[in-house]
C-alpha cells in the first residue's frame, strides 16, 4: 500500500503566505500610526510609539515605511480618499432632475458623516499639509478628478438650460464643496459652530439647490 506522505508547500505558497503576513502587518502599522497622530499630533508622534502599537520592535516599522512622514502621507491618502467630496452621491448626470433634492441631501449627510468619523486624523492633516508639498497637493488640488467629474456634470446641465446658467459650472462646484468643506471644518474639527446633523444637511442642502436655482419641494 502506498504511504501518504506531507509535502512542505512549494515555493509559490510560501511566498504567498509571507506576502499575506507582510500585508497583515502593513495594515496593522497604518492602523496604529493613525492612532498614535490622531492622539499627539504629526509632530509630536513617535516611530517607536508606533512600532510598538503595531505590534513590532521599533527597527521593524523600516521594514515597511521608510520614515514618519511616508507613513503619515499614507494614513493620509486614505482619510482624503474616504471622505470624498460634498457631491459624490448627487449624480447631476442622472435623470430625473426631480430627485435631485433627496440626493443632494442624502450626499451631504454622507459626507458630514465621514467628517464626523475622520475628524481628529482630518485636524492633523489640516495642521500639517502647509508644511508638507505631497500632503498639500493631496488635500487641495483643484482639479482632483473627483471634483473635475462634477464640472463637467453641472456643465451638461447648464446646455439643457435645467440649472442657473449665469455662473461658470467651476466656480459652482468649487463654491458648494468649498462652502460644506468649510462648514464641516469648523464645526467638526474647530468646534467653533454648535450644530445638529440634521439641522447642518438641512440648511447647506437648501444653500446648494438654492445657489443651482433647483426647485426644493421640502421648502
Amino acid at each position: 500500500m502506498a504511504m501518504a506522505v506531507d509535502l512542505p508547500p512549494g515555493p509559490g505558497g510560501v511566498d504567498a503566505a509571507q506576502s499575506a503576513e507582510r500585508q497583515r502587518t502593513r495594515t496593522r502599522l497604518l492602523r496604529a500610526a493613525r492612532i498614535i497622530f490622531e492622539r499627539d499630533g504629526f509632530r509630536r508622534s513617535r516611530v517607536t510609539d508606533i512600532a510598538h502599537l503595531g505590534g513590532l520592535a521599533h527597527g521593524g516599522f523600516y521594514r515597511y515605511f521608510d520614515s514618519k512622514e511616508t507613513v503619515f502621507l499614507e494614513v493620509a491618502e486614505a482619510a482624503v480618499d474616504r471622505l470624498g467630496t460634498p457631491l459624490d452621491g448627487v449624480a447631476f448626470d442622472s435623470d430625473p432632475l426631480e430627485d435631485l433634492p433627496d440626493r443632494m441631501r442624502a450626499s451631504i449627510r454622507r459626507y458630514l458623516r465621514s467628517y464626523q468619523d475622520g475628524a481628529r486624523i482630518l485636524g492633523v492633516i489640516r495642521e500639517t499639509g502647509p508644511k508638507n508639498d505631497q500632503l498639500c497637493g493631496l488635500w487641495r488640488d483643484p482639479w482632483r478628478p473627483d471634483v473635475v467629474r462634477h464640472v463637467e456634470a453641472i456643465r451638461q446641465l447648464q446646455v439643457r438650460g435645467l440649472i442657473e446658467t449665469r455662473v461658470s459650472p467651476q466656480v459652482i462646484v468649487f463654491a458648494l464643496i468649498g462652502m460644506v468643506e468649510r462648514f464641516a471644518d469648523r464645526w467638526l474639527v474647530d468646534g467653533a459652530i454648535t450644530c445638529d446633523l440634521d439641522v447642518a444637511v438641512e440648511q447647506l442642502a437648501r444653500l446648494s439647490l438654492q445657489a443651482l436655482r433647483i426647485p426644493d419641494r421640502a421648502a
